[in-house]
């Protein structure tokens, strides 16, 4: 396995790092009928081997999977953030419609679901397609939590007054974390920028995290690099500027 990982341009740190956690390990299977016998892990799981249980049967192998509340998938998990959103902004129905002042309204929202919205939000991969729904989304609940239906002929910038696009709110999160980890000697940040030395022929690219950065910043290889690694610049070029307000103020 590891000279596989070498043979594709893993760093070899980072190779290091993955064969120390092999060594010497033991894990157990928790079952419903409680947990198995330890077993050693000294080898890696290739896409045709299966694990199995106790009783032979097997433990399925998935592409996307559940961990610190959010998925893996960015699609998945965006959908499911919306859905959880909109559960949570109907719940809150007699608070809409009271007669209360926008701004007291906003700041439920921003508290009780917007914060739902955006959990995890900063590794979201967002192509075109997915963060126009996020945007579209968001405005449809901000026309809902100020109770204006659609037959009100409301612009947008006066639906969101001073508050910015969700999707400019996303991209500042995400480059902020982006510029956390890559400053930190970790795997974590040695991957971050890091691209497969492997052809995939002529198809459409992968989006991937790096090149959601790339497209924030308008950098790419050694400049982004170098940018992201120097805090101060940064900071001051993409995380201290505010997201721009989406309405009128």
């Amino acid at each position: 396995m590891f000279e596989i990982l070498e043979a594709y341009g893993i760093p070899p740190d980072v190779v290091v790092a993955i064969r120390v956690m092999y060594e010497n390990t033991s894990a157990v299977v928790i079952t419903p009928e409680g947990e198995t016998d330890a077993f050693n892990i000294d080898t890696g799981i290739l896409p045709e081997d299966r694990l199995h249980v106790s009783d032979g049967s097997d433990i399925e192998l998935v592409g996307d999977f559940k961990y610190l509340g959010g998925y893996t998938d960015s699609s998945h998990d965006m959908s499911m953030r919306i859905a959880q959103s909109w559960s949570a902004l109907h719940s809150l129905q007699k608070l809409w419609k009271a007669p209360i002042q926008k701004d007291t309204k906003t700041k439920v929202f921003q508290a009780c679901i917007e914060t739902i919205l955006l959990y995890g939000s900063e590794s979201w991969t967002l192509n075109i397609t997915r963060q126009k729904r996020l945007d579209s989304t968001y405005t449809r609940m901000l026309r809902a939590a100020y109770n204006i239906s659609w037959r009100h002929h409301l612009t947008n910038k006066s639906l969101y007054g001073s508050l910015p696009r969700i999707s400019d709110v996303v991209r500042h999160y995400r480059l902020a974390l982006a510029g956390h980890v890559i400053r930190h000697d970790e795997p974590a940040g040695r991957l971050l920028l890091w691209t497969p030395d492997t052809r995939r022929g002529v198809r459409r690219p992968y989006v991937t995290l790096k090149s959601v950065i790339e497209r924030d910043t308008g950098l790419t290889g050694a400049d982004l690099y170098a940018v992201m690694v120097n805090r101060g610049l940064w900071s001051s070029n993409f995380v201290n500027t505010s997201p721009t307000p989406h309405g009128i103020g």
